[in-house]
């Protein structure tokens, strides 16, 4: 898979390397011009809403000023699904012939009740092995992206993205633990939950084709790499769909996403590590003006 995507960001690379200088050269001030005859590359406005079953792998340890937090793998130790179908939506605006905004949004939340096989540090409690923990990860993802292409000739869209990413976490683990109120550690009924929002900017690449006026294949890849002070992120994410506009307002579309984030904040009360990966397909129907 890793291959595959690294594979798919050269191409993308190269394409918009090779095409970049003559269509920059070719047009400066004319673009309200250009005529635009494929749907997507020449449509104001679209929306879609449809199905996403991304497969999950998912570590994360939260701390506390007196307890290193376990880094735990959520599928194995926790028992919550390695996949699930949920619904997702999207679209874009597109105002003027090279500039556009894009927007997609998807809630995706997970329970499970399993035994624990070995202790784990949560914030400043202690499951220890062999209890049953009761466990919820909810996961809403946001992202914004503003694209900018350097070429529209009706058949191929090329260009780079800016974009924010917003992915808000939240994780409860509830369960007999060992607890310290002050009076000396002691088992009983407890629960520690944690928030946390990621805001994460991303620059890319993508490129649209229309193989016929209404069948267009879009690629496209973001990438973000901080290393601060009390902070670290890495973020990846790679989409391929295609489109199929069948009538003068209406299309379907399926495809290829996927979503690697890494990020640890250590200056924190509770200082945390995540690591997130999601991928799968996904299909919808489309509403295009």
């Amino acid at each position: 898979m890793k291959q595959i995507r690294f594979v798919m960001i050269a191409v993308l690379a190269a394409v918009l390397a090779g095409t970049a200088a003559p269509a920059w050269a070719q047009e400066r001030d004319d673009d309200e011009d250009q005529v635009q005859e494929s749907r997507i590359l020449s449509d104001r406005w679209s929306f879609w809403v449809g199905g996403f079953r991304p497969e999950f792998t998912t570590q994360f340890a939260v701390g506390s000023p007196t307890l290193v937090g376990t880094l735990i793998r959520l599928e194995d130790t926790l028992g919550l699904a390695e996949d699930l179908s949920r619904g997702r939506v999207g679209g874009f605006y597109r105002f003027g012939p090279k500039k556009a905004i894009l927007f997609d949004f998807t809630v995706l939340n997970r329970r499970a009740l399993t035994a624990i096989a070995s202790d784990i540090n949560f914030e400043d409690l202690i499951f220890q092995a062999g209890g049953l923990i009761d466990s919820e990860f909810d996961n809403t993802i946001l992202t914004v992206t503003y694209r900018h292409s350097f070429i529209n000739n009706g058949k191929t869209e090329a260009g780079f993205t800016a974009g924010l990413s917003a992915f808000a976490f939240d994780i409860k683990l509830a369960g007999v633990a060992l607890v310290d109120d002050g009076a000396g550690p002691m088992l009983r009924q407890a629960e520690g939950s944690e928030s946390i929002t990621v805001p994460v900017p991303a620059f890319g690449m993508y490129i649209n084709h229309a193989f016929t006026p209404t069948v267009i294949l879009r690629m496209s890849a973001g990438f973000l790499n901080l290393d601060l002070s009390d902070f670290e992120g890495r973020y990846l994410t790679t989409s391929v769909t295609v489109d199929w506009i069948f009538s003068r307002h209406f299309g379907l579309g399926a495809g290829l996403t996927r979503s690697d984030l890494d990020f640890a904040d250590t200056g924190g009360q509770n200082p945390y590590d995540v690591e997130y990966r999601l991928g799968g397909p996904t299909l919808y129907i489309s509403l295009v003006f």
